[in-house]
């Protein structure tokens, strides 16, 4: 498995990314007609939290040095 180590200020601009994306993804499940789309879409919401928490905690945690990020398996991709 491959570890990704990013400084603190890229752990605070990835945490930001996720959170915009988080609410817009939020907004696109609740706009969204397609069963299986939405659940996709759900999937990769859960995803994006879990990173989310992730690199949060460690901020609470004061890392001055820097974090790794150690990748998942690969998301599904969804065919429309």
């Amino acid at each position: 498995m491959n570890t990704i180590y990013i400084s603190d200020d890229q752990r605070q601009l990835l945490i930001d990314l996720l959170d915009r994306e988080l609410l817009s993804l939020q907004k696109e499940i609740m706009h969204t007609d397609t069963y299986d789309y939405r659940q996709f879409l759900k999937e990769r919401e859960r995803a994006l939290d879990r990173l989310l928490h992730h690199l949060q905690t460690q901020a609470r945690a004061g890392s001055n040095s820097q974090s790794s990020i150690e990748p998942t398996a690969p998301p599904r991709e969804y065919q429309l």
